[in-house]
């Protein structure tokens, strides 16, 4: 034993240890990473409209919700905010983030062009229950079939014949 080492049961044991019990073998560290990812995943923000300084939707959107709301004496414009919690049950890529950016600006620049406010709704209902669907069911690799139901991988087809 070296300087410091004490003779007691752990110090002994340590000892006698075979390197490898010492540094334990990758796939043990598997669960504490997945751990901390599960942790950490509510503090990421990777929506559409949190990309800041790109396309200025979280701005325009609220800009275009204030004149709905002065026009037509309505509390609120869509049926849901647009917030990070809108967003969270949503599996989307960075390709579906920009597909999805890119729709939400050219639409909400049609809106500001032709000034139908009444269409703000209608175009955030189906972002959310349509087109948002739709790229995270693409994200999944086809996993989830008609129903929204994710299918196992073994021997299940994705989508009812």
């Amino acid at each position: 034993m070296g300087p410091g080492w004490g003779t007691g049961a752990p110090q002994q044991a340590l000892a006698a240890a075979a390197p490898l019990a010492l540094f334990p073998q990758p796939f043990t560290l598997a669960a504490p990473l997945l751990l901390a990812l599960t942790l950490l995943a509510p503090l990421a923000r990777g929506c559409v409209q949190c990309r800041l300084g790109h396309r200025d939707i979280p701005a325009r959107f609220a800009r275009l919700c204030a004149r709905y709301h002065q026009v037509h004496a309505r509390p609120g414009c869509p049926s849901r905010p647009w917030d990070p919690e809108s967003f969270k049950g949503f599996a989307l890529d960075e390709q579906a983030m920009n597909a999805m950016t890119e729709k939400t600006h050219r639409v909400l620049r049609l809106i500001e062009i032709n000034q139908t406010l009444s269409d703000l709704p209608k175009f955030w209902d189906w972002l959310r229950e349509v087109k948002l669907l739709e790229y995270s069911k693409e994200g999944m690799g086809g996993a989830v079939g008609r129903d929204g139901v994710l299918r196992a991988s073994i021997g299940v087809s994705a989508l009812p014949p």
